[in-house]
Order: structure tokens, then sequence, then C-alpha cells
């Protein structure tokens, strides 16, 4: 899989008095097309974390098998896009 560019950006911080939650959007270019999504981290006082991922925009597929080989390849793109900026946050010092 080609990534001409990645991107991960925090887009809303709540926190309660129990509970946290982040909202990141995650962005995978590959040259052709950009896979953006949002994913929601919250984490309770217990350190118990929930993630959500949005799967918007998901285009109509009648085909079972291309539905859930489009699935796969916009898990693998986030992913991708996940790890890249993880890493790059660790190499700023980020915790």
């Amino acid at each position: 899989m080609k990534t001409k560019s990645t991107n991960m950006e925090l887009v809303k911080f709540e926190k309660s008095s129990s509970v946290f939650t982040k909202t990141y959007s995650v962005i995978h270019n590959n040259g052709n097309t950009c896979l953006e999504q949002k994913i929601h981290l919250s984490m309770d006082d217990f350190g118990n974390f929930d993630l959500n991922v949005e799967m918007d925009g998901f285009p109509r597929i009648d085909d079972e098998i291309d539905a859930l080989l489009k699935y796969g390849d916009w898990l693998e793109r986030l992913g991708v896009a996940i790890r890249r900026e993880a890493k790059r946050s660790v190499k700023r010092g980020a915790q």
C-alpha cells in the first residue's frame, strides 16, 4: 500500500469527573484518494480504554466480498496513519 501522507489531529477533548474523551481526525492519503475518519478514545478512572471508529462515507457496494475487502482496505489505511502519527508523536516527546 502506497502512502503519500498521513495526519492525526486532536479535534475534541472532554473531561468529566470520571472519564476523559478525545476525538481525533485521522487522515490517510495514498495519492489517489484521501480517507478521513474520526476516532473516539475514552478512558475511565480505572484506566480502562474504550475506542470507537466512525466509518462515514463508506460507499454502497453490492457484492459482499468486495464490501469486506473495501472495509479491510479502509481499516488498513487507518492503521498505517495511526502507527505513523503515533511514532511521530513519540519522537516529539508526547506521551
